[in-house]
């Protein structure tokens, strides 16, 4: 009967509403990530990315600290210079060891600020060093050293600009304790070429600390858009996957209900067909006609869900 074929459907495929559809995991909506962990998970890779490119840093620091103990060992005592070169490629190597262990623990995002932390420190380590190599090798240079050992400090600045794109607190880390002492050397000085070395030093490291900001924000924004991309890819594979899943539903549903109608569509025609035409006037013969013809249609109508049906599944 009808009702049966209700009831029948109606078990086959509950009645589905907001509550069903959040208990089953479906989403009407994208899920995006709050701002706050949004700006985690870009602090996160900010973090990750500062020690993906340490190497730069140590090859720098390194191989400058070779160049300026080989420019000032005629000028500058023995043990100053061996004892100050000794510390700063010792420090390297502890940094690299801490890169090591960074990428062999792999920490978590939760962790990442604590290595955050420790990669500033070790910076500013590197900055202190550096700023004692300019200080003792204003105090033993002559004039033509000079003109080797700034820029050899410059190149440092521009070094730290590259490898600390991405944490910016690295960088002045190593900027302010590495420069400051020698600008500040510079500009004490009594001559004119002194000070215009210190003053241009000193608007070099400004231009350079501007330039690092507005690098760094661009890096960022570029983190925190490839970061909301993937949110919205992701959503977007969601909402794909609920449509086909809906589109299946709608399969199934047109393939239970077109066959469980059909049934009594069925038995309607051949109620028709076993009607006796003998007897009838004119008039009930026409009705019967087009009642048979309805029957007829809608046999055809369910056919085609059942097609549709069958093309939708595959």
């Amino acid at each position: 009967s009808q009702a049966t074929c209700a009831l029948r459907l109606r078990t086959r495929f509950p009645r589905v509403n907001a509550r069903s559809m959040a208990n089953s995991g479906m989403t009407t909506a994208p899920a995006h990530r709050g701002d706050s962990s949004l700006s985690a998970a870009v602090e996160a890779e900010a973090v990750r990315l500062q020690y993906q490119g340490m190497p730069i840093a140590f090859l720098a620091s390194g191989g400058m600290a070779v160049v300026v103990a080989a420019i000032f060992r005629e000028s500058m005592p023995p043990a100053l210079w061996g004892t100050w070169l000794v510390a700063v490629l010792a420090h390297v190597l502890g940094r690299a060891l801490l890169r090591r262990r960074f990428e062999q623990l792999r920490p978590s995002t939760a962790e990442l600020p604590r290595w955050g932390r420790y990669a500033v420190v070790g910076t500013l380590a590197s900055g202190v060093l550096w700023g004692a190599g300019t200080v003792l090798g204003l105090l033993y240079s002559t004039p033509a050293m000079e003109l080797l050992l700034v820029p050899l400090i410059l190149l440092l600045t521009i070094a730290a600009v590259i490898s600390a794109i991405s944490y910016i607190a690295v960088y002045y880390a190593f900027v302010i304790p590495a420069t400051v002492p020698g600008v500040v050397m510079l500009l004490l000085e009594p001559d004119t070429l002194h000070l215009m070395t210190g003053t241009a030093y000193l608007c070099f490291l400004i231009m350079m600390s501007r330039f690092a900001h507005v690098l760094h924000r661009s890096f960022m924004t570029s983190i925190r858009l490839r970061f909301e991309n993937a949110d919205l890819i992701g959503a977007l594979r969601r909402e794909k996957n609920a449509a086909i899943d809906a589109n299946l539903a709608k399969s199934r549903f047109l393939a239970a209900a077109s066959h469980d109608l059909r049934q009594p569509v069925h038995a309607l025609r051949l109620f028709i067909e076993s009607f006796p035409m003998q007897g009838l006037r004119p008039e009930q013969r026409e009705t019967l006609a087009q009642i048979r013809q309805s029957a007829d249609s809608m046999g055809l109508l369910f056919d085609a869900l059942m097609d549709m049906s069958r093309l939708d599944a595959g």
